[in-house]
């Protein structure tokens, strides 16, 4: 049990570890930081209110406190059956800045394609009640985010710019958005993404259920990630989900493509806001529901 201090543990370069059943909460900056540490599986953990500068009604950015903080090239790792409410973000993840390429490469040849947080699993957590988000990943590929609970994050629930090949499935967004910055707000919001698939989950009471925006293609090579990994906007998906009492349902901006299947909506004030730039397809295929995936206990 670690309470009342700036960052309960921290992990940098640590592989395979076990961490279960511990409670990292009331911290200032982080309940579990990580760095450059991968396979690891963190269960039943509790990291809830960490979370600094943050004065309800007046000011709702966390400053990059979290419950988790995975900065800079971790992958494989279980997240499952953690509490991680009232954060400044219950789960913050970045790429890094060696990935990003925002100073020089480690060595001639640095392979910047598909650098970053990857192939990581969230499962059956709560990431709710975050003056920012509830979840954050960005510039990453592979990751998962199956059946956790995201109820009233003031921005959103999941803000995963820039990333690609993300399953978000079987999730219950709940009354997001509520004080988010200009047009980010509601369940997911994706800046700039490809490959990601938005399938079988619950939207009830959010700003906006799903927002996706991309930037031209021909903006896309600022740094050395940009030009590696931003060569198209192919591949999105959007099916199976329930959409109720959202305020609006879809919203699409900027020279993307999305493809939208069945979707059952209700009580919607708007079903959809697309930009004339945006290539929306429709489809009527069946998406079958993803099997909920083992980890260890």
């Amino acid at each position: 049990k670690v309470w009342h201090s700036q960052n309960a543990l921290c992990l940098d370069r640590v592989d395979e570890s076990r961490i279960y059943d511990n409670d990292f909460s009331f911290n200032s900056g982080w309940g579990i930081a990580m760095w450059r540490s991968s396979r690891n599986v963190i269960t039943r953990n509790a990291v809830d209110f960490c979370v600094r500068g943050y004065s309800h009604g007046f000011y709702n950015r966390g400053q990059d406190s979290a419950g988790f903080l995975v900065f800079e090239q971790n992958n494989d790792n279980v997240f499952a059956e953690n509490s991680a409410t009232h954060g400044g973000d219950g789960f913050f993840g970045f790429a890094g800045i060696e990935a990003r390429g925002e100073r020089p490469a480690p060595s001639e040849g640095f392979e910047y394609l598909r650098r970053g947080n990857n192939n990581n699993l969230l499962i059956a957590n709560d990431f709710s009640y975050a003056p920012a988000h509830g979840i954050e990943m960005t510039f990453s590929f592979g990751n998962r985010y199956i059946a956790n609970r995201l109820v009233g994050n003031a921005i959103c629930g999941i803000w995963a710019g820039y990333s690609q090949d993300t399953l978000i499935a079987h999730n219950t967004f709940t009354a997001n958005g509520d004080m988010g910055y200009g047009l980010e707000r509601g369940g997911v919001n994706i800046d700039s993404g490809r490959h990601n698939r938005i399938i079988h989950n619950t939207f009830t009471d959010n700003r906006c259920g799903v927002h996706l925006w991309w930037r031209d293609l021909d903006r896309a090579g600022e740094n050395p990630w940009d030009r590696a990994n931003l060569t198209d906007w192919e591949g999105n998906l959007i099916a199976a989900n329930t959409f109720t009492g959202d305020t609006l349902a879809l919203h699409f901006r900027g020279a993307g493509l999305v493809t939208v299947g069945p979707n059952r909506y209700e009580r919607v004030e708007r079903e959809r806001d697309v930009d004339e730039r945006t290539t929306v397809t429709a489809s009527t295929a069946d998406v079958p529901a993803p099997e909920r995936p083992t980890y260890p206990v």
